[in-house]
């Protein structure tokens, strides 16, 4: 619980100030969080309302199922490549490009599913003393489905100028190929001096098109993969991690 003490300060000699200063008192075992009360007078306590003040055992359990749920293994999802093991490989990738001594660099991010990758590959290029421009594209091949439709829409483009420029054109998943052919040949025919390919995750499957990814973070067989920017119809982007879904 909580006490106050209530002092009267004579401040002239028809005037009195009254300060009020609240004291916790320990009242609970486990915690320092009790009922509060409110002196009003001496020798008088009325509770004063607890509204917008949760005891310390509701906290800490919130505190124990929040941590249970952050980065941990999910019985839904089988983690294939760890969020630690993530941040060790875009060091290295970074150190990769940084070796490429690329000039005028642009790096094109292909949203959606790239997104958190291309984040924190531009923040590993900064590490290693690049200092790229940036821009966006997003083009969809899926839609809501988990299989590529075979047609790629653009749904946003590049505002940026990359005539003459080295690109690093940045995807999460080369599988069919088409997304990251198209984007591309785009890029080639507005007259880009180079263009390098990263991606994230390249399947080991058999393409659409005729094309390699330059750099790729990881490889992983053919099975649809979640976490870290990537999504199953708009869920499982925020995971720390690569993963498969064994029950949606």
């Amino acid at each position: 619980m909580a006490m106050g003490i209530l002092i009267c300060l004579r401040v002239e000699p028809c005037i009195r100030l009254y300060v009020y200063i609240q004291l916790p008192l320990h009242s609970c075992r486990n915690c320092s969080v009790g009922s509060w009360f409110n002196l009003t007078a001496p020798g008088t306590r009325i509770p004063l309302a607890t509204t917008g003040q949760a005891s310390c055992h509701t906290s800490a359990r919130k505190r124990t199922e929040k941590s249970a749920t952050m980065g941990q293994p999910r019985s839904d999802i089988d983690i294939i490549f760890s969020a630690e093991q993530i941040s060790e490989r875009l060091g290295r990738l970074a150190e990769e490009i940084a070796r490429l001594k690329l000039e005028r660099l642009a790096v094109v991010a292909i949203l959606k599913g790239s997104f958190i990758f291309a984040a924190d590959l531009i923040r590993a290029l900064h590490e290693v003393g690049m200092e790229p421009e940036v821009d966006f594209m997003t083009l969809s091949s899926y839609g809501k489905s988990t299989v590529s439709s075979g047609t790629v829409d653009i749904l946003r483009d590049v505002t940026i100028d990359v005539g003459g420029r080295d690109i690093l054109l940045v995807d999460d998943v080369l599988d069919s190929g088409r997304t990251l052919a198209y984007a591309k040949d785009l890029l080639s025919a507005r007259g880009a001096k180079s263009i390098r390919t990263c991606v994230l995750i390249e399947k080991e499957v058999d393409r659409a098109v005729d094309i390699k990814a330059d750099m790729s973070a990881f490889k992983c067989p053919n099975v649809f993969v979640v976490g870290y920017g990537m999504d199953m119809s708009h869920r499982f982007r925020e995971l720390p991690f690569v993963g498969r879904v064994v029950s949606a």
